[in-house]
């Protein structure tokens, strides 16, 4: 299996949701994509993995979610449940938005 870069991989995300009719806002550091953010999600990657992190309105963490690249759709999935569902930004409702993923296992 080919890994790719943290950057190729955010810009087939980024292409991917695109596609879904979403825009993320990119982050960049020199000419590297380093971050995606959509809404209360930021997405990030390494060699191996997206991390997609819901954030509350200051910028907090209340739930990280890791996906190898192979499940770049499933990446996407997530994004738009987080987008388009309402859901408070509590720690204990941190999480609403998983069980409208098709699929989605823990």
């Amino acid at each position: 299996m080919n890994t790719l870069t943290a950057p190729t991989a955010l810009e087939r995300l980024d292409t991917l949701l695109h596609q879904d009719g979403i825009r993320p806002v990119p982050d960049h550091d020199g000419d590297a994509l380093v971050f995606l953010h959509v809404g209360c999600v930021s997405l990030s990657a390494t060699g191996e993995y997206f991390t997609l992190e819901h954030l509350d309105q200051d910028g907090n963490r209340l739930r990280t979610i890791r996906c190898t690249h192979e499940q770049i759709f499933e990446v996407a999935d997530l994004v738009r449940a987080y987008r388009d569902s309402q859901h408070a930004h509590s720690r204990a409702n941190a999480r609403p938005s998983l069980r409208l993923v098709k699929g989605w296992h823990r």
